[in-house]
């Protein structure tokens, strides 16, 4: 009886658990669309370029007058007499010259704002290559459960097949076992299959900022093979191609801000003037409306001694500036060795992808020639053996190249900042 609820409780429990399951089915058009939709790290990017946006118009209220009204209320007690006092003053004050401190914060500020939308860039560029990769091994995990529950039911017909023979008398004890033993292990591998088809669901519902609990498929059948026009890059291509990744571009931005930071930081040496001006009423009642009252005035300040503040502050901005400078030019040297890298990566993929669907075409057909012969005792256990095996290693190896060349082409369009996503 005890037994009897534990299997109950276990039943409901799966069912529930599939209730809750949302299955999707998806084309590669809809998961663009979903990804440029829900994905939080490209929503990070574009709420940083609005934040840089805003910021270079508060840069750019340096140059504009400050406007400020104030009122004020007294009451003064001497002697038993209590005395009221109101005012009420609308003043502005404009700054004439900062050492040109808001002109440099203006600039930074515009660099910033670049940097911004270079980042959104280099987010959609990553965003494109994670979706592809994410995409191609579910397809791969999709077209890889169907390979190992093929060979599953291959291996088990081959078992059959052994016995068989081996109870006529045709075949000895050593072909059985390793023919169960290769069952048991199509076995094994369809559940690593399993195992690894969840895991890519979850992967791509990540991507596409999906629940966890959603149950993708796929509509495409396979993967497509990359296709490749390969050109060798010549050097001068290669350092053309390396001034234009987003990465470099980025480190450009970068040290001009830190070039515009060190600037900015040599206004506090400069002497600043201010204009100030001021109107007002002065009463007794409240809202005051007599005694009127109004002031202009200049405000020069000239910095003499900070205690070493600015000076410090200058040889810490030159310094980022430098330090700034040998990343991009220690950046432009990484990013040809990385172009030239994975362009190669790119090219030898796809054409390895190419060379595994020939070996596998013609591993399908020695294969069926195999076992034909195999079951007419045209051909040993041993021999037909090698001829199944590599049969299972060329399906999966087909699969495994295919998946290859297209992270392969994701990887090589994140390199240039391109891709899918606009």
């Amino acid at each position: 009886m005890r037994s009897f609820f534990v299997v109950l409780l276990l039943s409901l429990q799966a069912q529930a658990q599939s209730e809750n399951k949302l299955i999707k089915k998806l084309s590669w058009a809809d998961c663009i669309q979903l990804a440029q939709q829900n994905n939080l790290e490209l929503q990070i990017a574009q709420d940083n370029v609005t934040s840089a946006d805003e910021n270079t118009t508060v840069a750019r209220s340096g140059f504009l007058p400050h406007v400020f009204a104030t009122a004020t209320g007294n009451q003064t007690s001497l002697n038993k007499s209590v005395t009221n006092s109101y005012s009420a003053t609308l003043g502005f004050s404009q700054n004439i010259f900062a050492g040109f401190a808001d002109f440099y914060k203006t600039k930074q500020s515009n660099v910033s704002l670049k940097i911004a939308q270079m980042n959104l860039k280099i987010a959609k560029a990553k965003l494109s290559a994670d979706l592809k990769q994410a995409y191609e091994s579910l397809l791969y995990g999709q077209s890889f459960i169907l390979l190992t529950q093929d060979i599953l039911k291959r291996r088990q017909s081959d078992l059959q097949n052994v016995q068989l023979r081996f109870n006529s008398g045709r075949e000895n004890k050593g072909s059985v076992l390793l023919s169960k033993a290769y069952s048991a292990q199509a076995e094994y591998e369809n559940l690593q299959a399993e195992n690894a088809l969840a895991s890519a669901r979850e992967t791509l519902s990540r991507v596409l900022g999906l629940p966890a609990n959603t149950e993708l498929q796929l509509l495409e059948a396979k993967s497509s093979l990359t296709r490749v026009n390969a050109v060798k890059l010549s050097e001068s291509q290669v350092a053309d191609m390396a001034t234009l990744t987003p990465d470099y571009l980025l480190a450009e931005l970068q040290e001009q801000s830190a070039d515009l930071a060190r600037d900015t930081a040599k206004a506090n040496f400069y002497p600043s003037l201010d204009f100030t001006g001021s109107y007002g009423k002065t009463d007794n009642v409240f809202f005051p409306e007599e005694n009127d009252r109004w002031s202009l005035g200049l405000t020069f300040t000239l910095p003499l001694f900070d205690g070493g503040r600015d000076y410090a502050s200058v040889k810490s901005a030159a310094a980022k500036w430098a330090a700034a400078s040998k990343t991009r030019e220690s950046l432009l040297l990484q990013m040809k060795v990385r172009l030239r890298d994975a362009y190669s990566d790119y090219v030898e993929t796809a054409e390895k992808a190419k060379v595994d669907m020939t070996f596998r075409s013609a591993a399908e057909v020695r294969a069926e020639i195999a076992r034909s012969k195999y079951n007419n005792g045209l051909m040993t256990f041993d021999d037909w053996d090698v001829v199944e095996n590599d049969l299972i290693s060329r399906q999966k190896a087909s699969l495994s190249s295919a998946r290859a060349s297209v992270i392969s082409e994701a990887n090589w369009e994140l390199i240039q900042g391109i891709g899918v996503i606009q």
